[in-house]
């Protein structure tokens, strides 16, 4: 699904997301489910209440020319291969809960799999990796790990 002009609204399954520059997404409230890429070009994607799920098996990205992407709750459910960022985007903010499951991993490429060379925020969201894992490293580049006295990472 591609939006190139004006405002789309939906919760729905789609294979890949492309949101270009000037354009809006909206959640209505449920779960967008993505089976590719999730790919932001300078648009805007208001997410609402709802959850945005990226799903499907191997290799996906999520990126694009947007400099930051926000999402309210975050599920990654994939059968395996990783979720990689890329592009522009260097950060990504989700203001509910991020999900993990079975054997995913986040990286933001180049990094190697299993990197999170950003720094982690938990400001009262759930984070729950599953059987899923993470190495909070950067290379020898500081970083931060912080978050409200209510977060948690399970």
């Amino acid at each position: 699904m591609r939006v190139q002009a004006g405002t789309f609204t939906t919760s729905s399954t789609f294979n890949n997301v492309q949101i270009d520059s000037g354009t809006t997404l909206v959640s209505d409230g449920s779960t967008i489910n993505v089976s590719g890429n999730w790919t932001n070009n300078g648009g805007t994607f208001t997410p609402a209440a709802g959850t945005s799920e990226l799903n499907g098996g191997g290799a996906r990205r999520w990126g694009g020319t947007a400099a930051s992407q926000s999402f309210n709750s975050f599920t990654v459910n994939k059968g395996g291969g990783a979720l990689t960022g890329g592009g522009s985007t260097a950060t990504l903010t989700i203001g509910g809960n991020l999900t993990l499951t079975a054997g995913i991993r986040l990286r933001r490429a180049p990094q190697p799999p299993s990197m999170w060379p950003s720094a982690w925020a938990n400001n009262g969201g759930t984070f729950n990796a599953g059987s899923g894992h993470g190495q909070f490293s950067t290379a020898g580049r500081p970083q931060t790990i912080s978050g409200t006295p209510a977060n948690h990472l399970q």
